[in-house]
């Protein structure tokens, strides 16, 4: 894996931002285009004239959710960016040779070449900020996994003091008395032997 540097992230954030804001401006000029035709006489036309209303809500709210969002959220709102302008520019190309809900378009009509260059620009960009934001994602992603360590590398202070104090088994301090060992009597349970009296103690010491 390669490592990330700061120019690199300075690179990065700055196209993502670049893109963020031409694709926007782009969804902003497909809401105003739709708007200036609905003034013009498309609002007289069933279906169409409702269709274009929604297209230009549509359009201001998918260029907000480009600034508001980051991350994952970010490449999600760009993909649905990006699907909105193909489904705009599918829906003129289809009422401009097909008919659609019984209106017939026209390649002479006002602003017709301006929709479909903005469309197809709009899609495209979209496209690279979609792709773009999931990519950095993923690198960020990926470098916190690194940089995070596991829950069995981590050890509280305390805990590394009693393992570096803590005795094997098996051994006594220096100096500490060596316990007495057990009596064994078969067919019984091991104990240890009576411990003499203190006087008889101190007989013997004597």
């Amino acid at each position: 894996m390669t490592a990330t540097t700061p120019a690199t992230q300075r690179s990065s954030t700055g196209s993502l931002w670049a893109l963020r804001v031409l694709g926007a401006l782009l969804l902003l000029a497909i809401a105003g285009i739709h708007v200036y035709l609905w003034q013009q006489g498309y609002r007289n036309i069933e279906m169409i004239g409702p269709a274009f209303l929604a297209q230009s809500v549509i359009a201001v709210g998918g260029a907000a959710l480009l600034f508001l969002t980051r991350g994952r959220l970010l490449a999600v709102a760009a993909v649905l960016g990006a699907l909105f302008a193909l489904g705009s520019l599918g829906a003129l190309l289809v009422s401009t040779f097909v008919g659609l809900f019984g209106f017939r378009e026209s390649m002479a009509a006002d602003l017709w070449w301006e929709t479909i260059w903005v469309e197809v620009a709009a899609a495209v960009v979209l496209g690279a900020l979609a792709a773009l934001a999931n990519r950095r994602g993923r690198c960020w992603r990926g470098r916190d996994a690194e940089t995070t360590p596991s829950r069995s590398t981590e050890l509280s202070p305390s805990t590394r003091r009693r393992r570096r104090t803590r005795r094997p088994e098996g051994r006594t301090p220096a100096g500490a008395p060596t316990p007495a060992p057990r009596e064994h009597r078969p067919g019984g349970p091991c104990r240890r032997p009576p411990t003499p009296p203190r006087s008889a103690r101190r007989s013997r010491s004597c």
